[in-house]
Order: structure tokens, then C-alpha cells, then sequence
């Protein structure tokens, strides 16, 4: 299969997390998130200042992301319109955002060895559930990413202990 470069897009700072959904490539970095239109080229600044989580797609086609400080942004690609949502105040390191079973998951660090995890419903962006884990090496420890394949409290603590993926 050949592959033909047809254009080149610049955007200010480095690409760090890029996500095709919606007929765009949305393109965070370390201080925009921008929305490339794939039929006109055009790049448009939707967000100013830190990127600093994956971008994820929701089940309703909404766009997250964490800013620098664990706030929780919602896009909405109908307007480009952002809806903010406060899980945690003041922590602004090391914060995680994954989706799974159409659940946003947040992570967010307390140093010096624990971390909180928050269940957010995206419906709504409120968070539903949350416990603490901590790490047993003394560092920092911050949940990569966690993988569900079962719903409930029980079920889903189990997998939790099988499946987070620690990284010191």
C-alpha cells in the first residue's frame, strides 16, 4: 500500500497527544490544544495552557483531557466549546486520564507514595468514586492505566489489584 504526503499542518509547540475523532485530529501540547479540520487544514486554538493528559473520546463524542492542574476538561466538537469540571484541587503533577467501560478514570498523585483514582461519570463530570493506593518503594507511585472488564465495586477492586500498572 503506497501513501502519498499531501500536506504538511504546523502548530505551535510540540505535538504531545494527538486524537483523530470527529472528522478533526485534536493535537494537545504543552500550551494549546488545537483542532485540525481535516478538509480545510485549518488549525483552531480551542484550548490556552497545559495539556497535560492523553485527549480521550467519551461514548457522546465529547473530548477530555486534564489540564496542569487535574482539572478536567470537556470539549465539545459540535461548537468547540469547553466545559470545566474541578476533580481535585491544587495537584498538578503526575495526573493520569484513561476511559474504560465508558467511565473517565483520573489519577492524580500525592507525594510521596500515593495515589488517588477517581471514577467520573461523563455525563455529568462529577466524580462517583475514589480510593487511595499507595506504593510499596517509597517513591511516587502513578497508576499507567488500568484495563475493566467488569462493573461493580467487587469486581472492579479485584481487577484493580490484578491489572494497575505501577510505574516508579
Amino acid at each position: 500500500m503506497a501513501y502519498e504526503l499531501r500536506a504538511t499542518i504546523s502548530t505551535p509547540g510540540n505535538a504531545d497527544f494527538v486524537l483523530y475523532s470527529n472528522g478533526s485530529i485534536w493535537v494537545g501540547t504543552s500550551t494549546n490544544v488545537f483542532r485540525i479540520d481535516l478538509v480545510t487544514l485549518a488549525v483552531t486554538t480551542i484550548f490556552t495552557g497545559v495539556c497535560s493528559t492523553n485527549l480521550v473520546e467519551d461514548q457522546y463524542g465529547y473530548i477530555w483531557f486534564l489540564s496542569f492542574t487535574a482539572t478536567l476538561q470537556r470539549i465539545d466538537p459540535s461548537n468547540n466549546s469547553i466545559t470545566t469540571f474541578t476533580v481535585v484541587s491544587g495537584q498538578n503533577t503526575h495526573n493520569r486520564l484513561s476511559l474504560a467501560l465508558g467511565e473517565l478514570w483520573v489519577t492524580v498523585t500525592n507525594p510521596p507514595n500515593s495515589v488517588d483514582v477517581y471514577r467520573v461519570d461523563p455525563s455529568t463530570g462529577v466524580a462517583t468514586y475514589s480510593f487511595t493506593t499507595t506504593g510499596s518503594s517509597g517513591s511516587v507511585a502513578a497508576p499507567n492505566s488500568f484495563l475493566l472488564n467488569r462493573t461493580g465495586i467487587s469486581g472492579f477492586l479485584a481487577q484493580v489489584l490484578q491489572v494497575i500498572l505501577w510505574v516508579n
